[in-house]
């Protein structure tokens, strides 16, 4: 059984003291091993998840050739999100952010 989706069973996941409960705690290291799931299992709770907690979801970020363990690159793989996002903190702060 496998309950948080990220394509390890829980008995696994309890064997590597990673949380069965939440797809982003896995024994998935590097960008390659996470993306490669992902790829394979586009709607899986995984692929829609946002492990790095930069913003975009890590199927998106693997499909762009991102790193979904590294928040830093997440405005280089969606732009178009970052710049509403920067746009929306600017309006809401009276400051302008970024090219709006």
């Amino acid at each position: 059984m496998d309950c948080d989706g990220d394509g390890q069973t829980n008995a696994t996941e309890c064997t590597n003291n990673t949380d069965p409960l939440d797809p982003c705690s896995n024994t998935y290291t590097t960008a390659a091993t996470l993306c490669a799931y992902v790829t394979a299992n586009p709607t899986s709770p995984l692929a829609l998840a946002d492990c790095d907690n930069g913003g975009i979801i890590n199927i998106i970020e693997c499909q762009n050739g991102g790193d979904p363990l590294d928040p830093a690159d997440d405005c280089a793989c969606d732009q178009q999100w970052c710049s509403r996002y920067l746009c929306d903190l600017g309006s809401k702060s009276n400051k302008p952010i970024g090219k709006c």
